[in-house]
């Protein structure tokens, strides 16, 4: 989300980067680097906030790769996360906040954490900057009752990219409540719950919130279809104040949701894309309504071959989607 380099990786598990992406010019896009890092399946890709580093996490390690300015390459740093534990989810976040929009310092201190949801605990990481070491900041158990069996990472999609109080979002279907967990580094490393809110009982799949107090919710439906259902919270309040903006059905039962992206223009239009089996489809939130979403725009894998399918699917920080298909972007 914070500059227009892009890295996707292959089922075999080979890790792709693409340096130079022109959206203007309709041409296809070179990739500037393969690895294969241990040979392993990739799990996660997750951007330092720089566009010069990201960390690839294997079933077996957690890679960082750095562009390296005068060689112009990419290279992956050995490293081992100190104390790593078993883990659901891992993702990156800076430590400081982001000056200016879609511009962060190459030398961006950031941090990593995993979650474990049997647990309810985070591990995280503080990695110095570009090239900097990775020291282990500590290991904390949420705050009760943290009770949760989905989570996600807070989808930056605004000015500024970084708040504290916005970092992790979790889920509990028993219970319907959506727990938003934001830091505090004055004395120590502490995770805190900073908003709570309270939503029907769902059966969800998936979670997706993003920074300006929007979420894409994914949840099963008793016929065994996904719907997609928005909801728009209040940013000013720490309860629970919400509505629902929106519902989004497949089209068919047995399509089923692979990725959903949020995404914020520099006029405050919001843009929602949902990446199913077969298609991907692009939502703009209509002015002055809160509950109408219209599709603007989609795509359709079946046009670039009969049996081809979509790998990976996100917004460049410009706002252009951008996918996947074999080893093409």
């Amino acid at each position: 989300p914070y500059g227009q380099r892009v890295a996707t990786h292959s089922v075999e598990g080979e890790l792709l980067v693409w340096d130079q992406i022109d959206i203007a010019g309709g041409k296809k896009q070179s990739i500037s680097r393969r690895m294969a890092l241990d040979g392993s399946s990739i799990r996660t890709i997750a951007w330092a906030p720089a566009d010069s580093e990201f960390i690839a996490a294997t079933s077996k390690h957690v890679y960082r790769l750095v562009y390296n300015e005068e060689t112009a390459e990419w290279a992956p740093c050995d490293m081992v996360l100190s104390q790593l534990r078993p883990y659901d989810r891992i993702f990156t976040y800076p430590a400081d906040p982001i000056d200016r929009f879609g511009s962060p310092q190459k030398t961006q201190s950031y941090y990593i954490s995993t979650v474990d949801k049997e647990a309810m605990s985070v591990q995280t990481w503080q990695a110095a900057g570009h090239h900097g070491k990775v020291v282990f900041v500590g290991s904390s158990i949420l705050s009760s009752p943290a009770r949760f069996d989905r989570v996600s990472r807070v989808m930056p999609v605004a000015h500024p990219f970084f708040s504290r109080d916005n970092i992790m979002a979790t889920f509990d279907s028993s219970s319907g409540k959506l727990l938003i967990w934001g830091i505090r580094t004055d004395t120590r490393f502490v995770w805190f719950c900073s908003k709570e809110h309270r939503l029907p009982c769902m059966n969800v799949d998936m979670i997706r919130y993003n920074s300006i107090d929007k979420a894409a919710i994914v949840s099963s439906e008793p016929d065994g279809s996904q719907v997609v259902t928005i909801w728009v919270f209040s940013s000013a309040s720490r309860a629970s104040h919400y509505l629902p903006a929106g519902t989004i059905r497949p089209r068919s039962k047995s399509d089923r949701v692979r990725e959903i992206r949020w995404h914020l223009t520099e006029f405050a239009q919001t843009y929602l894309g949902i990446q199913w089996d077969k298609h991907i489809d692009i939502y703009c939130q209509e002015r002055n309504l809160d509950d109408a979403w219209t599709c603007v725009f989609s795509i359709d894998a079946r046009d670039y071959g009969a049996d081809k399918t979509i790998g990976s699917f996100s917004f460049t920080a410009a706002g252009e989607p951008t996918f996947s298909i074999d080893r093409k972007l």
